[in-house]
């Protein structure tokens, strides 16, 4: 972008302050403190005033344009305002997630699986108490088929049955 020229503006000719500087000049003020940390850099005057004319000299010395680190700039807070955007949107929806009830606590989830297996194990060593004494005598083929049946009715039973200890907070 090139710098802009005023016609009104003649030899001498001030800007306020800062602001106005940048203004006149097609930048903005960060670019104008930026500029102003380079050396030979117009300084202000006692009131500080800015005197246009030497800023626009410095900046053709010093092969300065006006808006080339300000696009640049722009761009990039329109990149951060987009992924900031987007990860409150995502938290919001997470949040409203939850709200609905399709997370569980980490702990409470631990506190189930805990249950669960305890359940799995007590049917599984009743079971194979329940079982041997009615094994003793049979045939292969027949250990084989009252394992299948009880393994089914401990499965069904697992299943079927409530295995925590009733509490409100449990799943299901």
């Amino acid at each position: 972008m090139a710098v802009h020229f005023d016609p009104s503006l003649s030899q001498g000719q001030w800007a306020a302050n800062s602001t106005e500087l940048a203004s006149i000049l097609g930048c903005t003020r960060r670019t104008i403190c930026r500029w102003k940390k380079l050396p030979d850099c117009p300084q202000p005057a006692a009131d500080g005033r800015h005197n246009v004319v030497a800023w626009r000299e410095f900046m053709r010395r010093n092969g300065l344009e006006a808006g080339s680190e300000d696009a640049d700039e722009l761009e990039l807070g329109a990149d951060a305002k987009q992924r900031r955007a987007a990860v409150l949107a995502d938290r919001e929806e997470f949040e409203f997630a939850i709200l609905k009830g399709d997370y569980q606590r980490q702990d409470d989830v631990r506190r189930w699986l805990g249950e669960m297996i305890t359940a799995v194990k007590v049917e599984l060593m009743n079971s194979a108490v329940r079982t041997a004494s009615s094994l003793v005598g049979l045939t292969a083929v027949e250990i084989l088929d009252r394992l299948r049946t009880e393994n089914t009715r401990v499965l069904r039973h697992l299943h079927e049955e409530p295995w925590s200890d009733g509490s409100e907070s449990s799943p299901g």
